[in-house]
């Protein structure tokens, strides 16, 4: 006769099966058969959040095309956000801001490209291209092109709001 040490296990149900292992491996098979659900569910949170992040930035350039670049800035910094002008100290606080952007002659637009975010979502960052078309009279527009990267911080209220902002040139697009 012929001994077969897993018969035992063979002839038993899921439910005995179980219930041969400690507790605490139980739980750790429950965690495991569960890991590849809670991992899918964490992916598509960030991708929903780093949407809206994304959706937060488009609001921002769309406000700058209606409301004009100095407000839209102050509306949508953080209270101590903060700008690196290219060749300038930065700028910290809305109205500092503000008051920087209202002296910019020109028109500035920028199209978001991409964004990520922190696991804890709380914090992020967006970047895109821009073009800042001097204010010229009598002469066409130069034309400006650039790179930026803006981070961002989830509010207390929900809103994402720019906690600094930097940009740099790029020659023109082919």
């Amino acid at each position: 006769m012929l001994c077969n040490p897993l018969g035992s296990l063979l002839n038993t149900t899921h439910k005995q099966f179980l219930m041969r292992f400690p507790k605490t491996i139980r739980s750790c098979l429950a965690v495991l058969a569960l890991a590849p659900v809670i991992g899918c569910q964490t992916q598509r949170a960030d991708r929903v959040s780093e949407h809206n992040l994304l959706e937060a930035d488009m609001a921002f350039a769309r406000a700058a095309g209606v409301e004009g670049v100095a407000q839209a800035f102050r509306d949508y910094a953080a209270p101590q956000g903060m700008i690196f002008p290219q060749g300038a100290n930065p700028v910290t606080g809305r109205d500092k801001i503000f008051q920087l952007m209202q002296q910019n002659r020109g028109a500035l637009t920028w199209t978001p490209r991409g964004a990520d975010i922190s696991r804890a979502g709380d914090l992020g960052y967006t970047w895109g291209e821009y073009q800042f078309h001097e204010g010229t009279t009598n002469a066409p527009s130069p034309v400006h092109y650039g790179k930026y990267l803006t981070i961002w911080k989830r509010q207390p209220d929900g809103e994402w709001r720019f906690v600094a902002d930097i940009g740099n040139p790029s020659p023109p697009p082919d």
